[in-house]
């Protein structure tokens, strides 16, 4: 799964009239991924207004990228206490309870950051990725698709929702995701080796090959991901091979080919189709007196 940054662009204050300069250079840095920094230039900013919630708030998103997870959460609690009614402190607290591993209150921040701003693209979409990790993948498909309402260009909201409706089963649909995704940005490895995944699944071996290859020779995947892409490659040749040979070794293809996502739910997918296939192949050799 993939999660984005909320970040609050401005820093005004009710007056209007306080100096912007360190906290737009926080969000600089912040967006470089100078964080230690960011962090440093949103303390000068807070000097002058310590009861500034937007910087108390972008603070802990950088803090939360640091993975100073509860650090971020008092900093979030600091801003809501302030103003209840900034939803960005209550999304970025929902970021930070996730980095804990506290997923259903992340999913609870991000809720109460909606009932407030309920167009906000990025916190649909990092409530739909704590659902998934929670496995509530039907839920989690409805966050994506509330993010891609708001936000239809979003390519890693496209890559979510397809690696959930893979998860549930959905292999067509994922599919479609995953196009939608990747011709909004085709450099996104991990949906051409997914979708190669899916391809395999369902059987159309071609397809999922290019697509696995494409993975692999891509120049922006990282060593794990080309490596996953490239062990699909090797498992759909040798499914080809079994095929002409045995129909039974598809057991091992379809869990192995599940298992390069590291998905455990597809693997018990794949093998339960593969004992429905045998059960129905005996069943019709035994009626013909073949079965042995």
């Amino acid at each position: 799964m993939i999660a984005l940054l909320c970040l609050s662009p401005s820093a005004l204050a009710d007056g209007g009239n306080i100096s912007e300069d360190w906290f737009v250079k926080g969000n600089e840095l912040l967006l470089q991924g100078s964080l230690e920094e960011a962090a440093a230039a949103y303390d000068l900013f807070l000097l002058n207004d310590s009861e500034n919630v937007a910087a108390l708030s972008n603070k802990a998103a950088a803090l939360t990228l640091m993975g100073r997870f509860q650090e971020a959460i008092d900093l979030c609690d600091q801003a809501i206490e302030i103003n209840a009614g900034y939803a960005p402190a209550w999304s970025t607290k929902g970021d930070a309870l996730a980095g804990l591993g506290k997923f259903d209150e992340s999913v609870s921040a991000y809720d109460r950051a909606l009932e407030i701003n309920s167009e906000a693209a990025i916190t649909w979409f990092n409530k739909g990725v704590a659902l998934g990790y929670m496995g509530l993948f039907d839920e989690a498909v409805q966050a994506y698709n509330e993010s891609l309402r708001i936000n239809p260009d979003m390519a890693e909201a496209w890559y979510n929702k397809g690696s959930t409706l893979a998860g549930l089963g959905r292999y067509e649909e994922a599919i479609s995701a995953y196009d939608e995704s990747l011709g909004i940005n085709p450099d996104l490895a991990e949906a051409w080796s997914d979708k190669g995944m899916c391809l395999g699944i369902l059987e159309r071996y071609d397809e999922a090959f290019v697509n696995f290859r494409l993975a692999a020779r891509h120049a922006a995947a990282p060593p794990g991901l080309r490596d996953k892409a490239e062990n699909g490659i090797v498992i759909i040749e040798r499914i080809r091979e079994r095929r002409r040979r045995r129909w039974a070794g598809r057991v091992v293809s379809w869990g192995a080919l599940a298992l390069v996502a590291a998905s455990v739910p597809l693997a018990i997918r794949a093998f339960t189709r593969f004992l429905r296939l045998a059960e129905r192949r005996k069943q019709r050799r035994a009626g013909a007196g073949c079965w042995k």
